[in-house]
């Protein structure tokens, strides 16, 4: 699965070409370095839309049809990946399709519990194989098709507005006992920020004692000013502005809790990353005041268009 483009934010001109012709996987740059980023599947407004037209003549439902049979299209090549199933009952023979397609119904918890403890492998029969419940297996790229076509089916909970974020951070001990780790924000939601972090991060931390400190460093440069601006000077701020270097301008180095806590809430995601999502109530005011406004007004903006 080829993984998602970022449709240029010059389109932002005319949000309803992406929303009409870009392929289902790809996302909507809001700004002119690609950091903050849009997808309609992160939207319950645009995603009814899409429901309420799936089944119609209209141009909007055949276009929105053509766009599904490419997305399949590129997903079925994982049919042609062969993966080995293992419990105590023996050993069953499927595809990552397959899997994917299992880990995204309703059944999976139910299955995992009914079949107890079930090792995947990708590489061979013999293995190695790893637990399919550690999600190490997965792969982002891979799953979201399928997440995709469930959810214009109705057959997948839509999600709350959220934008999806490029923004580096750092990971920092009190006392200096582990160089500083580097991660990413990834999405901004009503409720707080999504990091993702490399996957050997939970293995670095445990070699430390789990009640000293664990500090945030994060630089928000410009965004800070633009995002007090309303929603139609904001967005046109944003697709003038490079924000490339801004996250090294003004850190602001703060504490989240105790390392052993936070490495409690550190989970998996796919094969080479893990996800942190950290609460608002954890950040510094200022902070969650831009991080609320960017996604506020990124939201006004584009329900105002659609």
């Amino acid at each position: 699965m080829p993984a998602p483009k970022i449709y240029p934010h010059e389109s932002l001109s005319n949000i309803h070409e992406y929303l009409e012709c870009a392929p289902l996987v790809d996302e909507l740059a809001l700004d002119a370095s690609n950091v903050l980023s849009y997808h309609w599947s992160d939207h319950a407004k645009q995603i009814k839309k899409y429901r309420n037209v799936i089944g119609t003549d209209s141009f909007s439902g055949i276009r929105l049809r053509e766009r599904i049979k490419l997305m399949e299209f590129q997903s079925s090549k994982a049919q042609e990946v062969d993966v080995w199933l293992a419990n105590s009952n023996g050993l069953v023979k499927t595809s990552l399709f397959e899997l994917y397609q299992y880990y995204t119904s309703d059944r999976f918890k139910d299955w995992l519990m009914t079949k107890g403890e079930v090792m995947v492998s990708l590489e061979k029969e013999s293995g190695p194989f790893m637990p399919v419940s550690s999600l190490r297996w997965l792969e982002r790229e891979e799953l979201r098709p399928h997440i995709f076509q469930k959810l214009l089916q109705g057959n997948f909970p839509m999600r709350g507005f959220r934008l999806r974020f490029n923004w580096p951070v750092q990971l920092v001990e009190n006392e200096d006992k582990f160089s500083p780790v580097v991660g990413s924000i990834r999405q901004l939601t009503s409720r707080g920020i999504l990091i993702e972090l490399d996957g050997n991060t939970i293995q670095k931390l445990q070699m430390t004692e789990p009640d000293k400190q664990l500090l945030l460093e994060i630089g928000l440069g410009q965004l800070q000013e633009v995002a007090k601006l309303n929603s139609e000077k904001m967005m046109k701020s944003l697709k003038q502005l490079n924000l490339d270097q801004e996250w090294e301008k003004c850190p602001r180095l703060f504490s989240v809790g105790k390392i052993g806590d936070e490495l409690g809430k550190m989970r998996k995601s796919g094969r080479q990353s893990i996800h942190w999502f950290l609460p608002y109530s954890k950040l510094p005011t200022s902070m969650v005041e831009t991080f609320y406004n960017l996604l506020t007004g990124s939201r006004d903006y584009l329900e105002s268009r659609i």
